[in-house]
């Protein structure tokens, strides 16, 4: 297994340099870090982290350089796991490491907890698949604990949420700009925190407008969200006669649902009828004709600003919102 020595004898530089090279690219000259790559490449070498660890808690006290994530049913769930990904990446990126444990209790049993604890990370995040609340486990707490997509009553936590309320706002007012006024709305299960605020964009957007109730139709769907519910509510609209120009999605599946019941119906997209969704799903959104124009769930941008606020040492608490931004195709 070849050394940083045999990296630094091959680019015919210091072993200092090699690690800093590796460490921290942008203080070493862009001609040196290309022959400290090449070597690093041709020897097939692998920095050794916990040994990085070892010198750097002799040195400096106990410095830890590797953050641990407990991640709810993020990691299996596919439009979420986009969280883990850009916490490893920013993580090591910078030099750090990650130890991601997938969990499906919404509240971690201790030996989950232990686990984790056990690798001695820096900071512990907790992310979730869908926002929700949380209860921080006792034992995290004496340790830098952050959240992504999830919140708690501790104000003095730091929870990285996505901005749900001016997302769904955006994305409405972006339809309603562009002339459409008689909306079905199609949302999801009106107890989920991220419908709350949703529903609190729709109504900001709906007033600017002057929209009485008249002009539109707002429908939820049940708890255990059947997509197939899209059907009904669709039907029963034309069914009373309501002549919708528009349908506001509660997520990408919704609009896929309704996609291939107005198509069913003899339906133009978007001539006859826009759609609008949420959450950005790549293998639903951009692969649909039209192109769905919908609302993105930030989850990489979750990922990234959770695992920089341990590796910089943020000091900001409370709810952090994180913008979702409109993400425009050709079903408006």
């Amino acid at each position: 297994m070849a050394s940083i020595k045999d990296v630094s004898k091959l680019a015919g530089v210091s072993w200092m340099t090699v690690s800093r090279a590796i460490n921290n690219p942008e203080k070493v000259k862009a001609e040196t870090l290309k022959r400290v790559n090449d070597a690093i490449k041709t020897l097939n070498y692998t920095p050794d982290h916990s040994a990085k660890q070892m010198r750097a808690k002799a040195v400096q006290g106990y410095q830890e350089t590797s953050i641990g994530v407990l991640a709810l049913e993020v990691a299996t769930t596919p439009f979420s796991v986009g969280i883990n990904h850009s916490i490893e990446h920013t993580a090591t990126s910078g030099g750090w490491n990650s130890l991601i444990i997938n969990t499906f209790d919404p509240e971690p049993d201790a030996a989950t907890v232990d686990r984790l604890l056990s690798h001695k990370p820096a900071g512990i995040i907790f992310a979730t698949m869908g926002l929700r609340k949380v209860v921080v486990p006792d034992a995290l707490k004496d340790r830098p604990v952050v959240l992504a997509n999830c919140f708690c009553d501790d104000p003095s936590v730091p929870c990285y949420v996505p901005d749900d309320a001016m997302g769904q706002y955006a994305g409405l007012r972006r339809l309603l700009d562009k002339g459409y006024k008689k909306p079905l709305f199609i949302m999801l299960n009106q107890d989920l925190p991220a419908v709350t605020l949703r529903s609190q964009g729709i109504e900001k957007a709906l007033a600017e407008q002057s929209l009485s109730s008249s002009d539109y139709r707002w429908r939820y769907m049940a708890p255990e969200c059947d997509y197939h519910d899209t059907i009904k509510i669709i039907d029963k609209a034309l069914a009373e006669n309501y002549q919708f120009d528009s349908i506001v999605c509660g997520n990408d599946r919704v609009a896929l649902v309704a996609y291939m019941h107005l198509h069913r119906l003899g339906l133009d997209i978007p001539k006859d009828v826009a759609i609008l969704g949420y959450d950005n799903m790549e293998e639903v959104a951009d692969l649909l004709v039209p192109g769905l124009t919908t609302v993105e769930l930030p989850h990489s941008e979750l990922g990234k600003q959770a695992a920089l606020h341990i590796m910089e040492q943020r000091t900001e608490t409370g709810i952090i919102k994180v913008q979702c931004p409109v993400i425009e195709r050709e079903s408006l």
